[in-house]
């Protein structure tokens, strides 16, 4: 459906400019969302599902730069050469091609990420124990289980 040649107009830009809108849109809603959970890992001390949820904020980090930076390219190409002849591929690629491989790319990564692995398996099952430096607290705990009379199993 792409013929030979193509000539860019003020159409196609009214087309973009929503869908970079969108994608800003569900940007902040994943990063909002993400940062969420990375503070409440953060805050019951799940070192290993931080640093995974770390890495894949940076994933995303760098798509949304790349996604950016072709938004605006997007707009800039459409909006300085309303009187050029594009080929077919030049059109392709800055219309879905850039979109199929940064999806692509993302994919990937998650993949990598969350590859199946004894370690991942940890991490999906079992919830990290937060360790302290503050020892009063485990005394104050053992005190407690000690001085607790309801659990008396000296009862024969």
């Amino acid at each position: 459906h792409y013929s030979p040649f193509y000539e860019v107009n003020v159409s196609r830009f009214l087309l973009v400019a929503p869908s970079t809108i969108l994608n800003a849109v569900f940007y902040w809603w994943i990063f909002t969302s993400l940062s969420s959970t990375l503070e409440d890992l953060k805050e019951t001390n799940q070192t290993s599902k931080l640093k995974l949820y770390e890495n894949f904020s940076r994933v995303l980090a760098g798509s949304l730069a790349a996604a950016t930076v072709m938004a605006v390219y997007t707009i800039i190409w459409i909006s300085l050469w309303t009187t050029h002849s594009w080929m077919w591929s030049q059109r392709w690629f800055v219309e879905n091609g850039f979109w199929q491989l940064l999806y692509v790319v993302i994919l990937v990564s998650v993949m990598i990420l969350w590859m199946p692995s004894p370690r991942q398996r940890e991490i999906a099952h079992h919830t990290e124990l937060p360790t302290t430096d503050d020892d009063d607290e485990l005394e104050m705990t053992i005190q407690q289980l000690e001085n607790d009379k309801t659990l008396d199993f000296d009862d024969d």
